[in-house]
């Protein structure tokens, strides 16, 4: 045999078009995004972590509530309204 086989990724849908994603290079991808690969042992076990992954993602700062980040743009909305200072 001459070729070395790749593995892909590939998925379809109505809504969302097709997709096709070398299957090692989404592993890595999604490695460095933070999905925990340590019991996968088959490609089916990698596909289910990803899966889990995009589901439930890791928090980007859960320190910052949503009325903090409304009172910041209400405050950013006045500061703008407010005539310049000559």
């Amino acid at each position: 045999q001459w070729g070395r086989y790749t593995k892909m990724i590939v998925g379809g849908g109505i809504i969302n078009g097709s997709v096709a994603l070398v299957f090692d290079d989404e592993v890595e991808r999604y490695r460095k995004a933070g999905c925990d690969f340590s019991a996968c042992t088959t490609d089916e076990d990698y596909l289910a972590a990803i899966e889990a992954f995009e589901d439930n993602p890791p928090m980007a700062d859960a320190g910052v509530s949503d009325q903090t980040r409304i009172a910041d743009a209400l405050e950013d909305m006045v500061a703008l309204s407010l005539p310049d200072a000559e």
